[in-house]
């Protein structure tokens, strides 16, 4: 049966799919033992953290601390007879999960108790005690006879990483400035401790390794079954390309030495094995970040960058209030989403990335990307109808792609303050959504950094296709009135089947569910805008231009943009609030979304921070480019009456005004190197008024 077969049976035979909520500590979790009624009955019950009476057994929290075998050191023999390989699919002894679940001939054992096999197996909290020996491999009988050059690994809790291992290789990272100068570390790869790292490298981040601990491939899925799975792998990913960033993608210190293995838990004192974990982390960490790479390079790529905002028609409901009440509708739909898979967004966008087939990790790059694109396909249309109900509802979207930029606290990286500043506060711009997030768990999913680098890309593609558009209805509504014509551009783009078209309004569009692709709204929207208030200052830069003109003077020139935006507040051309907006940066308030602090709690309504430079330039700008053209046909006509239609089509032609917005500006976007591209429009009001004043009339 296929995901979407399933989801509907979910959705709509109630009786035929059995689930059941309960909660485990903080978390809850669905388990398939109870019917659909079940799932509302625990609804309704959640927020009194009422405790299943009985926890059936598919639904058990795993995590990294319940699941190591051993919570002491095994160590690995030195054997020149190791069968371990690059693409051996078994585990090695540096992998503590598997120690229980082996035997050896190793002289080095260890003894712990181990709760992890009663916990997977079981409800009951009882644990057993098992020997665990350590091994070279599953497959391996020989004996270890140099212990001198055993490899020495241990386990850690989720909690001791945060002190000890991973505290460390972290600290490193932060604070050792030569590591970007690794040393040449001197290794053989074709020992087998080479080998090994390899191996427990690929291990780590296979899709397909489920041997108590998932690779992080598998564990980037969302399942009933693998609950707090993306959190730990998303947390490992971040640490993996801090460190891989930090060390010139060797992934060695400035020893010469790795420590891309403490992140998950181990350590080493082996050079070789050190040096293989690297290799292996080094060819999986490039294609990460190639691929996070691609999905940025796709806001300037002009042939496809429609596709991620024209993916699914937008939702007006984006924002929305701060509980999910009784919509149980979108309750289903949410948790059919999760459970079934909400597939890739736009895949010609965030799936369009391939490995290079020579990269030893092309197998596990590839089923990072897959499964990442299911948590990513989880959120990405409540992330890009948000952006778009804010930008569309703001005048300061006039101001294009002049932005101004703000810092994602997750990633530490800049971001335009044009899109919200992190994942979280976009989720969040949908209280029932963001709510839902936190019930399932998935909190620690949008707040970490790896997710948050692929927000960054999302909202880049999502800003720039936005702004584009916006900006070809700009063009539309000036051209129209550079040229003489008077067209509103209602009869046009509500024919087209924008619903809520307004030019006195404009921001009514985004309050509005459309069928039609966000791209054309958003070309609406440009129109719209512009004609509500650049049309209106075009008038008045003329009629000052000419009054100038006859006086002689220039009293109306060079206007700043808060005496335009006040006269246009005079005029009913701007709200009062508008124009504080634009002169002030004033919030734009959003009654019906939820702001969150770090925590996720709502503490008010979801205010649009923005700086309002872009507006300002491109009203400052038109204004004054429409002023000198007028005036100068004003002062040509006074010089020469007669003035030929060749000097005059000469004249014009230097008449000319290009936007301090427009996104093909290489000052808005760096992919431009000059501009060649940007939009240039002819100010005809230059020959125009020549004409009047020839024929004798100035109205």
């Amino acid at each position: 049966m296929s995901k979407n077969n399933s989801a509907k049976q979910f959705i709509n035979e109630n009786g035929k799919v059995r689930f059941r909520l309960y909660k485990s500590g903080k978390k809850w979790l669905i388990a398939g033992t109870a019917t659909v009624s079940g799932l509302l009955g625990g609804m309704f019950i959640m927020p009194h953290g009422v405790q299943a009476a009985s926890q059936p057994q598919i639904g058990k929290v795993i995590d990294k601390g319940e699941v190591l075998a051993t919570k002491g050191s095994a160590t690995i023999p030195a054997s020149s007879t190791q069968a371990s390989t690059a693409t051996s699919e078994s585990a090695s002894t540096t992998d503590l999960n598997s120690a229980s679940q082996r035997t050896s001939t190793s002289t080095s054992t260890s003894t712990a108790t181990s709760t992890s096999t009663s916990q997977l197996n079981s409800t009951s909290q009882s644990s057993s005690t098992s020997q665990s020996t350590s091994t070279s491999g599953e497959n391996s009988s020989s004996t270890s006879t140099n212990k001198s050059q055993s490899v020495q690994v241990a386990d850690q809790t989720e909690a001791n990483n945060q002190t000890t291992t991973v505290g460390k290789a972290l600290a490193a990272v932060t604070n050792n400035h030569s590591l970007k100068n690794a040393a040449a570390v001197t290794a053989n790869p074709d020992s087998w401790q080479y080998k090994s790292g390899l191996s427990d490298a690929k291990n780590r981040m296979d899709a397909d390794y489920h041997f108590f601990y998932n690779g992080i491939g598998a564990d980037l899925q969302i399942n009933v079954l693998n609950l707090q799975g993306p959190g730990r792998a998303v947390k490992e990913l971040g640490q993996l390309y801090d460190y891989y960033l930090a060390t010139n993608g060797t992934m060695l210190d400035a020893n010469g030495y790795s420590q891309a293995y403490s992140f998950f838990g181990l350590s080493t004192s082996n050079t070789d094995y050190a040096a293989g974990f690297a290799a292996y982390s080094a060819a999986y960490m490039k294609g990460i970040v190639g691929w996070l790479d691609s999905i940025k390079a796709k806001a300037n790529d002009e042939a496809n960058v429609n596709s991620i905002i024209d993916y699914k028609p937008y939702d007006a409901s984006a924002l929305s209030g701060g509980n999910f009440g009784n919509n149980v509708s979108a309750f289903f739909r949410f948790v059919s989403n999760w459970i079934f898979g909400a597939g890739t967004f736009a895949p010609n966008v965030l799936n369009a990335y391939t490995p290079d087939a020579s990269n030893i990790a092309a197998s596990e790059i590839k089923s990072t990307i897959n499964n990442a694109n299911n948590i990513i396909g989880f959120i990405a249309t409540q992330v890009i109808n948000g952006i778009a109900h804010m930008a569309l509802s703001d005048v300061r979207s006039l101001g294009g792609a002049d932005v101004a930029m703000n810092t994602n606290p997750a990633t530490q990286n800049p971001i335009s303050d044009y899109v919200p500043n992190t994942l979280q506060q976009a989720v969040a711009l949908n209280g029932g959504n963001f709510n839902m997030i936190k019930l399932f768990g998935l909190s620690n999913v949008i707040t970490s950094k790896f997710v948050n680098l692929i927000y960054e890309g999302i909202a880049e593609v999502a800003r720039h296709a936005i702004q584009y558009n916006f900006f070809n209805g700009v063009k539309r509504a000036l051209q129209n009135t550079l040229n003489g014509t008077t067209d509103d551009g209602s009869a046009f783009y509500s024919g087209k089947g924008v619903v809520g078209y307004s030019v006195t309004n404009p921001g009514q569009m985004a309050d509005d569910d459309q069928t039609i692709n966000l791209s054309m709204v958003s070309e609406a929207n440009g129109y719209a805008w512009a004609y509500k208030v650049l049309v209106p200052l075009i008038k008045m830069a003329s009629d000052n231009a000419l009054k100038d003109a006859e006086n002689g003077n220039t009293n109306q020139a060079n206007l700043p943009a808060f005496y335009l935006v006040n006269q246009l507040i005079t005029a009913n051309a701007l709200a009062g609030d508008q124009g504080a907006q634009i002169v002030n940066n004033a919030p734009h308030a959003f009654p019906q979304a939820k702001q969150v602090d770090g925590d996720g709690k709502v503490i008010s309504n979801y205010s649009y921070e923005r700086d309002g430079k872009g507006a300002r330039a491109i009203i400052e700008q038109l204004y004054q480019a429409e002023y000198t053209a007028v005036y100068q046909a004003y002062s040509d006509y006074k010089a020469n009456p007669n003035i030929s239609a060749e000097t005059v089509a000469s004249n014009q032609a230097k008449q000319t005004f290009q936007s301090p917005t427009d996104p093909r500006l290489p000052a808005n976007d760096s992919h431009y190197t000059d501009d060649s591209q940007v939009f240039t429009f002819t100010l005809s009001d230059y020959s125009r008024t020549v004409r009047m004043l020839q024929s004798g009339s100035q109205s």
